[in-house]
């Protein structure tokens, strides 16, 4: 009973979390993820919290401006949405973050290549 009864208040509360996901940076989570969270940035922006955010952010500036000039995206003003997604919660634990935004691909393409990053496709993206 205590079980069906925590099942029930777990699902009242994440659910509706949920429903207000971005339904395609969830699909592209590993079905196996049992923890999530996540930012529409975008709706933040404006907000206490977002402004403080974007404060810390800024006042770290140089590296961040430096990646900005070099792939054209600026998460400061491109990030729309973001969602993380794992297995677990553990030091050791896999988690993939899934981001929505105004990207310029040639450019970060060629930039992660430059740097040696190797560029595939995850999902059909």
């Amino acid at each position: 009973m205590r079980i069906r009864l925590f099942t029930s208040l777990l699902a009242s509360i994440i659910l509706p979390l949920l429903q207000g996901a971005d339904p395609g940076l969830l699909n592209l989570l590993p079905p196996e993820a049992k923890v999530m969270g996540g930012v529409d940035v975008e709706a933040s922006r404006g907000t206490p919290f977002g402004e403080f955010v974007l404060e810390h952010v800024s006042a770290a500036g140089g590296r961040l401006d430096e990646f900005a000039r070099e792939t054209a995206f600026d998460p400061r003003e491109d990030l729309i949405a973001l969602l993380v997604g794992g297995a677990g919660l553990g030091r050791n634990s896999e988690a993939v973050m899934a981001v929505r935004g105004r990207f310029n691909v040639p450019v970060i393409t060629e930039q992660a290549r430059a740097k040696g990053a190797v560029v595939e496709q995850y999902r059909g993206v």
